[in-house]
């Protein structure tokens, strides 16, 4: 087995399933690394990452002590360049609740004396999700569960990355975490503000999610993917099906009118770098034809109709040469 990452981005029912990797593969089988001042950072985590800072050497040592998983509170972009994004799991919440639950553990086994008000505006606090997750497409990532469909992310998890995962109930404050805290509408407000970066994570998250979801339901395999950019006058984006080496072909449309169709299959080093397979040729382009911008464009695999992942996508405004992002 391949090894893989766990990015367990607090309270986000994160324990539990480390609990349930301990279980069905033993402790020893995981490294951990939930920081240099924490006992439950593994030896060669201290050595090799906060010591040496030799990623390789690492790599090696995790390798000879046999371990399958890499766990803990570290941002993904610290080790996907050595195990891939595809070999890669993670829980997201939604980001009120999550900072609500962060704060009333951090009172009652941290010592926090402040208030909430005070807690959520904390920089430290602010984003967590997007600051563990980030610098990383999310559709690149193996499996990002949600927190709220715990159950049906094991499912996920399962076909994904073919391990299986006990439903385990432990370390939860409330016994039922799709049960909101009860806050005032203008605390809710105020959190999802300060936390906007999380909020359209948490949304793309759960899109993808479902999308996951009715590909596994209908016994079809997920294709991964997203438009990421115009670039002199043509969009950009990528897209690979899990399980399959045959280039992925996609219907183009803008404003509900067909473009055209394309195909899946120009280099890209970083999806390279991340694991997704085909060597990295899995990116697309296609031109696109003057008055469209300011538009929604779609892109859906042919056959299946499955839109990629951020699609809708809406066409910034341009004119000629350029690169432009989404604008949202």
């Amino acid at each position: 087995m391949e090894p893989i990452l766990f990015v367990h981005v607090p309270k986000t029912a994160g324990t539990s399933f480390r609990k349930g990797i301990d279980r069905c593969f033993g402790r020893d089988a995981s490294s951990r690394d939930y920081g240099r001042e924490s006992v439950e950072t593994s030896p060669e985590v201290l050595k090799f990452m906060y010591d040496e800072v030799d990623h390789w050497a690492f790599m090696q040592a995790f390798r000879a002590a046999e371990r399958r998983f890499l766990v803990g509170h570290y941002p993904l972009n610290r080790y996907v360049g050595l195990f891939g994004a595809v070999r890669s799991i993670a829980f997201v919440r939604d980001p009120v609740q999550r900072v609500v639950s962060e704060y009333h553990h951090s009172v009652a086994n941290k010592g926090y004396r402040g208030s909430l008000g005070h807690f959520y505006l904390e920089r430290r606090h602010v984003n967590t999700q997007s600051r563990l997750l980030g610098g990383v497409p999310l559709d690149a990532i193996g499996v990002v569960g949600i927190t709220e469909r715990y159950a049906d992310s094991l499912r996920l998890i399962e076909s994904g990355l073919g391990i299986r995962i006990p439903l385990l109930e432990r370390n939860r404050a409330r016994a039922d975490l799709a049960q909101d805290h009860d806050l005032a509408p203008s605390l809710q407000e105020e959190i999802r503000i300060v936390n906007a970066a999380d909020q359209e994570l948490y949304r793309r998250a759960g899109v993808i999610f479902s999308r996951r979801l009715e590909a596994l339901e209908r016994g079809e395999p997920y294709v991964r993917g997203e438009i990421s950019e115009v670039r002199n006058g043509r969009l950009i984006g990528w897209a690979v099906r899990e399980g399959d080496e045959a280039p992925v072909s996609l219907e183009v449309s803008v404003a509900g009118e067909t473009l055209g169709t394309t195909v899946a299959r120009e280099y890209r080093w970083l999806l390279k770098a991340l694991g997704l397979g085909r060597g990295g040729y899995i990116g697309f382009s296609i031109p696109l034809p003057e008055g469209t911008g300011g538009k929604r464009v779609t892109c859906r695999v042919a056959g299946s109709g499955q839109p990629l992942s951020n699609s809708p996508w809406p066409l910034p405004e341009w004119e000629g040469g350029g690169v432009h992002g989404p604008q949202r």
